[in-house]
């Protein structure tokens, strides 16, 4: 199972997405999508994590504890 856990409230509230297997790359690497909501668009302060639970252990990829933010805009 991988999520991505995300906030538009810094941490007050968050929501869990299921994120979607993709390929696997030459490398070993793997590709996975998500789908964001559509009301995460045009907003600043979207912070996530991503989490992923392997043999009943779950792991985190937090940006060392810091999370990830980003600006999520949408082009026309």
């Amino acid at each position: 199972d991988v999520e991505v856990r995300y906030t538009l409230k810094n941490w007050a509230s968050y929501k869990d997405i299921d994120m979607k297997y993709d390929s696997t790359n030459k490398d070993g690497t793997e590709q996975w999508t998500v789908n964001i909501p559509d009301f995460c668009q045009n907003t600043n302060g979207f912070q996530y994590c991503i989490s992923y639970t392997v043999n009943g252990r779950t792991y985190w990829a937090n940006n060392f504890g810091a999370n990830y933010d980003a600006s999520y805009r949408v082009y026309p």
